[in-house]
């Protein structure tokens, strides 16, 4: 995916400012944008002052475009959400017919199997 700048491999806050410049907001648009944050927020965000969790990276990523995946990357152990977001961004990007979206969805199930029971006995 081409998202107009090198993206990859900065930190989460570096990410959101070059794509907020890019797109010409300021923090105050983008805080609307995102909801639940004010636009001090969306600094301490940028800056690396306060870290983006799960549910925040998901509402930046969907106010600027982006793949969750630039705010929040996988973990070396990927975990059953983490297997669960790429599935779900990967079918924001590809148009599958029906037949072969409950294949790719038994796919990545059995896949995601032992991140399951390794999230379990961790429990």
């Amino acid at each position: 995916m081409s998202n107009g700048v090198g993206l990859d491999g900065l930190p989460p806050g570096a990410v959101i400012r070059l794509k907020r410049e890019q797109l010409g907001l300021n923090q105050r648009e983008l805080a609307e944008r995102v909801g639940h944050i004010d636009a001090a927020g969306v600094s301490k965000i940028e800056t690396g002052t306060t870290k983006l969790g799960r549910a925040r990276a998901k509402r930046f990523a969907r106010a600027l475009d982006l793949p969750i995946s630039l705010l929040l990357p996988l973990s070396p152990q990927p975990t059953i959400r983490d297997v669960l977001d790429r599935l779900e961004e990967l079918s924001e990007l590809v148009e599958v017919a029906t037949g072969n979206q409950e294949r790719l969805l038994a796919l990545v199930e059995h896949l995601a199997e032992p991140a399951r029971q390794a999230d379990e006995r961790e429990s």
